[in-house]
């Protein structure tokens, strides 16, 4: 390639560079629309009391689980110790992916972001493999 043809390529290309830096960043990030009930528009309201219903007992047993544990000094044996932990990862787990479902019954937008698809997968999918290693860990007690 010769001199000239050179220069030209290298003036299109700062042409170019110029031309696209005043733009502003048009990239869409990846969304996925959950649908779920939304061909029952009747049920959602019923399925929201229910599930919340169900989530808040979970929550509520969790959480109470663990706080008798830790008060009552006769309950700090391995079992309990164990036990106590269980109640955390499951309470975890419901809280990873109860939120959400909740919302889509009651929002019209019911869309996740990328990230937030995969960061929910991921937290999940922890807690899910936790949990069974720590009832295979409680077998051995």
């Amino acid at each position: 390639m010769n001199k000239r043809g050179r220069e030209e390529i290298d003036e299109t290309h700062d042409e170019y560079f110029l031309r696209n830096k005043t733009q502003e960043n048009k990239t869409a990030g990846v969304t996925f629309i959950l649908l779920g009930f939304s061909e029952y528009p009747e049920l959602q309201v019923p399925l929201f009391l229910l599930f919340l219903t169900i989530y808040t007992v979970t929550v509520l047993g969790n959480t109470g689980m663990i706080l008798v544990i830790r008060v009552n000094p006769k309950l700090h044996t391995p079992m309990y110790f164990f036990l106590s932990h269980l109640s955390y990862i499951d309470f975890c787990y419901s809280t990873v992916v109860t939120p959400k479902l909740l919302e889509n019954l009651v929002v019209e937008d019911r869309t996740i972001s990328f990230p937030g698809c995969i960061l929910q997968f991921f937290f999940a999918c922890i807690f899910v493999v936790t949990e069974t290693f720590m009832l295979a860990v409680m077998v051995y007690d």
